[in-house]
């Protein structure tokens, strides 16, 4: 197993058995209903697991794509790994500073812009590698119109909490397979 991978799966793992224990442990709210943010009210009961579970999913996610950057190509590669740093860093911020707090919404849409830029970035640059090439851009397609789509959804107010829910797991299946790639396609 590649390092790029085991990381990415290590991150997926623990990052979902945190979010898992948050869902269970607040029955108020309603997965894909509410913001996954909800989760983390510092009042609430899931409020542990689900800040903690972002705050090790963000530095999971620096280590990533700091591992991704040798199978980046080119500039734009490099660019996009930077990006992917940056997002982890953004997703280490969501889980210290609860929703209830101003700093919250600059990290989260942070995270969600730097993802998508990441994502799409870095599909681009490895779009002439023959094992890349169609994984990536489907999933990195679905990716760049979910991400579309949430923000569509929070300025028209109209299934927000649908969108990003599916856009954090779309992002989580591009970075396990970008990971896993990495050590299939040179």
């Amino acid at each position: 197993m590649n390092r790029p991978f085991a990381a990415a799966l290590a991150g997926f793992l623990l990052f979902n058995l945190l979010l898992a224990l948050a869902v269970l442990s607040n029955p108020s709210l309603t997965f894909f209903q509410d913001y996954l943010s909800s989760y983390g009210n510092p009042l609430a009961p899931s409020a542990p697991f689900f800040n903690y579970g972002c705050m090790f999913a963000g530095m999971i996610v620096v280590g990533v794509f700091y591992l991704l950057r040798k199978s980046a190509t080119g500039k734009l590669g490099t660019a996009a790994c930077a990006a992917g740093m940056l997002s982890g860093i953004a997703l280490l911020g969501v889980g210290l500073f609860p929703t209830t707090t101003p700093p919250h919404y600059t990290f989260s849409f942070a995270y969600f812009a730097l993802a998508g830029i990441a994502v799409l970035a870095f599909t681009v640059s490895n779009a002439r590698k023959k094992g890349y090439a169609n994984l990536l851009f489907a999933l990195g397609a679905l990716q760049v119109l979910l991400s579309a789509a949430f923000l569509f959804a929070e300025i028209s107010r109209q299934f927000a909490p649908f969108f990003e829910t599916v856009t954090v797991f779309a992002f989580e299946a591009w970075v396990l397979a970008a990971a896993y790639l990495s050590g299939k396609v040179r």
